[in-house]
Order: C-alpha cells, then sequence, then structure tokens
C-alpha cells in the first residue's frame, strides 16, 4: 500500500493546479476501484486508512498551490472523496448452487 500511496502523491503533485473538481472527481474513481477490489468484510480499517492517508495527500497538495490563501474546510469537497460501503457477501441460493453443480458435472 505504501508504493501505491507514493505513486499517487505524485500523481496528485502533477494535478496540484487543476480545478479542485476535476481532481477531486478523479481521486473518488481511485478510491471507488480501490473499494472495489479490497473491499471485503472485516477489511473496513485499511479501507477507512487508505482513504485518510489520500485526503491527506490531496490537502498537502492545495495547500502547496498558494503562498498567501489559507486552506479552509470549503476547499476540500468531501463529496468527492466519500467512505466506503461495506460490500457483504451474498450466499449463493438454492438455485444457483444447483446450476453451479449442474455445470460443474458437465463432460466435454
Amino acid at each position: 500500500m505504501v508504493s501505491k500511496l507514493t505513486l499517487l502523491k505524485v500523481q496528485i503533485r502533477k494535478r496540484m493546479h487543476a480545478p479542485v473538481p476535476v481532481t477531486g472527481a478523479w481521486l473518488g474513481r481511485v478510491l471507488q476501484g480501490h473499494y472495489q477490489y479490497y473491499g471485503v468484510p472485516g477489511n473496513s480499517g485499511s479501507m477507512a486508512f487508505c482513504r485518510d492517508q489520500v485526503t491527506r495527500l490531496w490537502r498537502q497538495a492545495l495547500r502547496r498551490r498558494s503562498q498567501k490563501a489559507k486552506l479552509t474546510g470549503t476547499a476540500l469537497p468531501q463529496h468527492h472523496i466519500s467512505p466506503h460501503s461495506s460490500l457483504e457477501m451474498v450466499p449463493f441460493s438454492e438455485e444457483a448452487s444447483e446450476s453451479v453443480a449442474a455445470v460443474s458435472s458437465f463432460e466435454v
């Protein structure tokens, strides 16, 4: 995860002067992909850690944009970086398990 955060830090730095909504939408897509890949029950702590680190990196980049202006809470829209929704494992139904068994017993 450290190497991915390092790569993300470089990308955020390159996008430092892009409009905030554009960068926020990009970061939202990055985190959504991360949530979809690593979103299993019991992994919410590391997913929240990743979101917090990405938020921290983005806030640092936004602070470096200007020597005069201070970063306010409104400058970092939270709707771009949303908390993950816990993905639940859905068990197979009786019909689905029967069709899987039928396919696995099929001989070519």
